[in-house]
């Protein structure tokens, strides 16, 4: 009796999609540093896909002039926030980083892009170019927030005041952010401009001759 040859099969391996633009944020950027010191700078990525993504497939962080030319390194997993501290890990004393980078950013403001493996911008700061929207230097050395999964403006970016705050810097001090916490800027409720209201004016009446 003749036997059957079993048939190979073959399971397809899954080809990742292209990230869409948001599909992780820049959250907070630190552009002043802080009261230890205004060289101590520091950038913050969170993702608020369910997916993690794996930044040494090609990630990376830019700023148009070139101050900041980031290959990202590690995974950044779903609701995770993903810290960049600027030369050493003692910017923020407390906290660990997830990179530590070279490079430096303009108090007079720069444009930040990041970027997927295949070079698409998956999110920006700040992208005219001008002055920060947000964020302030001496003496608060607050950090720019972001108001959550909103495209970039300058609507979309709100200066830490230091109500809610979470580490310390390279000498103790508290600093006016959140790195790797929810933003302040989650729990401010903008305030609407206020409606003029429509003042008409009655004419006055003709006297009959």
């Amino acid at each position: 009796t003749p036997t059957s040859t079993p048939t190979a099969t073959f399971t397809p391996t899954a080809t990742p999609t292209a990230p869409n633009s948001l599909t992780i944020l820049i959250n907070e950027v630190g552009w002043a540093g802080t009261e230890a010191s205004s060289t101590d700078e520091w950038i913050e990525l969170y993702n608020p896909s369910s997916q993690a993504y794996d930044f040494s497939q090609g990630w990376k962080l830019e700023s148009y002039d070139g101050g900041i030319d980031i290959a990202l390194t590690g995974v950044i997993g779903p609701g995770e926030y993903y810290l960049l501290e600027r030369t050493d890990d003692n910017t923020i004393s407390d906290i660990t980083a997830d990179f530590i980078y070279s490079g430096s950013l303009s108090n007079n403001g720069e444009y930040l892009k990041l970027l997927a493996p295949d070079d698409s911008i998956v999110d920006t700061a700040n992208n005219n170019g001008g002055d920060w929207p947000a964020g302030s230097a001496s003496p608060s050395y607050g950090s720019m927030e972001r108001r959550g999964e909103v495209a970039d403006s300058n609507s979309a970016w709100i200066t830490n005041t230091g109500v809610i705050r979470n580490g310390l810097d390279a000498e103790g001090n508290e600093i006016n952010g959140t790195p790797k916490q929810p933003n302040w800027a989650l729990s401010v409720t903008a305030t609407p401009s206020p409606i003029p209201t429509n003042t008409s004016i009655s004419p006055s009446s003709t006297p009959t001759p």
